[in-house]
């Protein structure tokens, strides 16, 4: 009986400790990701704008680049963007197959995912 409370105990600890070691990963990135939110919006020069809960978000390279996936007038958008460290600020960055060929080595280290996946 004391084994089964040490177990549970010990599973309730390390699922606490995985949500929040998930929020501070979450908190590292949010103004990274909430800039690119907004020049996305300016670029669409949409009234409505995109909302936060229905882009897919991935950061990549610890925060160098960011893609978001969205549906706009049924078609799938990705739209990526880097951050330039000269003027410390996120610019868009093209998404053709020449220029992602250029950054796939940053592209396949994944930091943070947000509403990527089935829903």
């Amino acid at each position: 009986m004391r084994r089964i409370k040490f177990m549970m105990l010990l599973s309730i600890i390390l699922v606490m400790s995985g949500c929040q070691n998930r929020n501070e990963v979450n908190q590292k990135y949010e103004t990274a990701i909430e800039e690119v939110l907004v020049l996305e919006n300016k670029k669409l020069m949409n009234n409505d704008g995109l909302k936060r809960e229905d882009v897919g978000i991935i950061v990549y390279s610890e925060g160098k680049y960011i893609e978001l996936i969205y549906d706009l007038n049924n078609e799938q958008i990705e739209s990526l963007y880097e951050f330039d460290t000269d003027r410390n600020v996120y610019e868009h960055y093209p998404h053709s197959p020449e220029y992602l060929e250029r950054i796939q080595d940053f592209l396949a280290e994944t930091s943070y995912t947000e509403n990527i996946g089935l829903k």
